[in-house]
């Protein structure tokens, strides 16, 4: 489907054919995920989430977490000023819901503030606006739950469309700390999701401690010497080297490491993709002489029985 997309927007002139192939494979790729929804119970839950309420929170996450859940609406109808950015605060105390503004200009100021971290510059006066820009954004999406966050031991983040690409852990506040200096937090699609990831059973003790792939090409800066500094703190450590194969899932299934790792890390160079997020990869092999390059893709995660306590998923973009 995303390649019959990519050549309709090249070849306008072919554009009724490949609308109708376009059209009939939407349809066989909703046909096959309509089987798997009946035949996976735990992609069902993942793909239609149960609503859940506060209590939840007492099983996804122990006391003192905050959860913050946005809301961004793809698709409107009505005038672009009353399609609003919704966050909900959640904690032990029950739900808040705040109005952020709307939508496309919240998108706005999330882009802009996301490119200028993306290209640090060492001017002062650049240094100066991208700190007034983050925050700004910082009181936008964080302001509302300024003082529940204050009071939090932990953060537990649920974006919603554009805000999936935004580096949330990196946005300050007027005590200029990035919020990941502030509290341990963590990222989830959204609170049911969450909870559902809550009933893997981990192994009881893992025969590593860190299993790596890291940067093939080589041309990521520090993604070695970020790689061997993590080996040096976790001994038990196994860095990965070429990965076997075209499908990227069955080359991990195969490393045997996923099972037996307690933390993976991946540092690699990525593709996002926002307008479909699920499509967004990982780089695990560049292209070479006879081979074609590997992706491991955001959907492909479904195919992954991981037992671990930590994945860290580190790239370019």
């Amino acid at each position: 489907v995303r390649r019959l997309e990519e050549l309709l927007r090249g070849r306008e002139e072919d554009s009724d054919s490949l609308g109708v192939e376009l059209a009939r494979a939407r349809g066989a790729a909703r046909a096959v995920r309509h089987r798997v929804l009946g035949a996976d119970a735990r992609y069902r839950r993942a793909a239609r989430p149960t609503v859940v309420g506060p209590e939840a929170l007492s099983w996804v996450a122990p006391p003192g977490t905050l959860l913050l859940e946005y809301v961004a609406p793809s698709f409107w109808e009505g005038p672009a000023a009353e399609c609003q950015v919704l966050l909900f605060v959640v904690d032990g105390s029950g739900i808040e819901v705040h109005r952020l503004g709307p939508r496309d200009e919240v998108e706005r100021a999330a882009t802009a503030w996301t490119q200028w971290v993306s290209k640090p510059s060492t001017e002062a006066s650049q240094d100066l606006l991208r700190r007034r820009l983050g925050e700004r954004l910082y009181q936008r999406l964080l302001g509302p739950a300024q003082e529940k966050l204050s009071r939090a031991e932990r953060l537990l983040v649920a974006p919603d469309g554009f805000l999936h690409g935004l580096p949330f852990a990196a946005l300050s506040g007027p005590d200029r700390r990035p919020l990941a200096r502030r509290l341990p937090m963590a990222m989830a699609p959204c609170l049911s999701i969450a909870a559902a990831l809550e009933e893997v059973q981990r192994p009881g003790s893992p025969d590593l401690d860190l299993a790596l792939w890291d940067d093939e090409a080589g041309d990521l800066a520090f993604a070695r010497w970020e790689s061997q500094r993590l080996q040096a703190m976790l001994p038990r450590s196994r860095r990965v080297g070429a990965v076997e194969g075209d499908d990227a899932p069955e080359a991990l299934r195969h490393s045997g490491l996923l099972q037996s790792s307690r933390v993976l890390h991946f540092a690699s160079h990525g593709r996002f993709d926002p307008r479909h997020p699920s499509e967004s990869s990982l780089l695990l092999r560049d292209a070479g002489a006879g081979r074609r390059p590997l992706e491991l893709r955001a959907v492909d995660l479904y195919e992954l029985d991981l037992r671990c306590d930590l994945v860290t998923l580190a790239s370019c973009e």
